[in-house]
């Protein structure tokens, strides 16, 4: 059984740590690191530094991670429209710094895509895997934002409010398959408040069948339904299809990973299967486990061209999350065991 999403309480009692964390331009980038005693509390640390080089909070991660770490930190550039030059060296970092008894990833700034590379090259270890996501009291855009952008679209024009419009859809050698690739395809994909990211991919891959999930959002129920106003014409031309849209709220990890493992098994045999993680960060964890069960499976990641730093997401916390895997190469090997992933 999968594990539950929990609040955090506190570090395992551990005799080595190695932390994953990525720099962002939100204070909440900070939250839980400056959260931890200023000790030395892990063993290494590695940086994800984006590239190209944009309004961020480095300096500040970068002591941070200092302050509570044995030995300099690791800092590896991660280049968004090429994310294949990050696979390459997470791998040989991984394999150089050795093993940890424990391994903590702060995926709350995290692309998507990159939170899926490194879940996929730490599939073989038996370490114990924890995800820190940290929660903001709000998320942009406002309302009043919202309604003033449907109220002056244009005919034909695209509504960008998380990000704006989309630089490539990019894929790595780790996270791709060519199996079945002369096959209609499967499309799975996560909705955001940027409907051109999965425009893109439609047009791209034209699938046979589409399968979207929207963000629950029980705080702000009006964020559910204002994202599927916005793609009702993606989701009018699938209207054949039984159910084209799907919801789960942001600690559902579990669910989503549930319903990929569903559709996966009943499209495997005839069709190629494309996942891509364009939700909530926590569903990349469940996209991810499904790609590491199903090597057959193919993802695409739209880029955006740029992110709107104005209002993305409040300085407050709401909560701290944690996701913890006992021996994640175990946990991976049962998880194909028990939802039958293995043909």
């Amino acid at each position: 059984m999968l594990p539950l999403v929990k609040e955090f309480k506190g570090l395992n009692d551990s005799s080595s740590r190695l932390l994953i964390i990525a720099e962002g331009f939100e204070k909440r980038s900070l939250a839980w690191i400056n959260s931890l005693e200023e000790k030395k509390l892990f063993s290494d640390a590695i940086i994800c530094k984006y590239a190209p080089i944009k309004e961020s909070l480095y300096k500040e991660m970068l002591a941070a991670v200092k302050a509570r770490t044995q030995e300099i930190p690791n800092i590896i550039k991660y280049n968004r429209f090429e994310p294949t030059l990050f696979e390459v060296e997470i791998r040989k970092k991984i394999w150089l710094l050795g093993n940890y008894e424990d391994i903590y990833i702060d995926i709350t700034v995290m692309s998507k895509l990159l939170i899926m590379i490194i879940m996929n090259e730490l599939r073989n270890v038996t370490s114990h895997v924890h995800f820190i996501y940290t929660e903001p009291v709000s998320w942009g855009p406002a309302k009043e934002k919202y309604d003033q952008a449907v109220k002056n679209r244009r005919q034909g024009s695209v509504i960008g409010l998380s990000s704006i419009g989309v630089g490539d859809i990019v894929r790595t050698p780790g996270l791709s398959s060519i199996v079945m690739q002369n096959n209609p395809a499967v499309l799975i994909a996560g909705l955001s408040f940027n409907e051109q990211i999965v425009r893109i991919l439609v047009s791209e891959i034209n699938p046979e069948r589409l399968l979207l999930i929207n963000q629950g959002c029980e705080r702000d129920e009006w964020r559910e339904k204002a994202i599927l106003e916005i793609h009702q014409d993606i989701i009018d031309e699938y209207a054949n299809q039984p159910e084209v849209v799907k919801k789960y709220n942001l600690k559902e990890y579990d669910k989503v990973f549930e319903l990929l493992a569903e559709t996966y098994k009943k499209y495997w045999l005839t069709n190629r299967i494309i996942v891509s993680p364009t939700g909530y960060k926590m569903h990349a964890i469940s996209f991810a486990l499904l790609k590491i069960c199903c090597s057959d499976i193919h993802i695409e990641y739209p880029t955006p061209d740029s992110y709107l730093f104005e209002d993305y997401s409040s300085d407050e916390v709401l909560a701290t999350y944690e996701l913890f895997f006992m021996n994640y190469k175990d946990n991976l090997t049962g998880l194909v065991e028990e939802y039958e992933l293995n043909g």
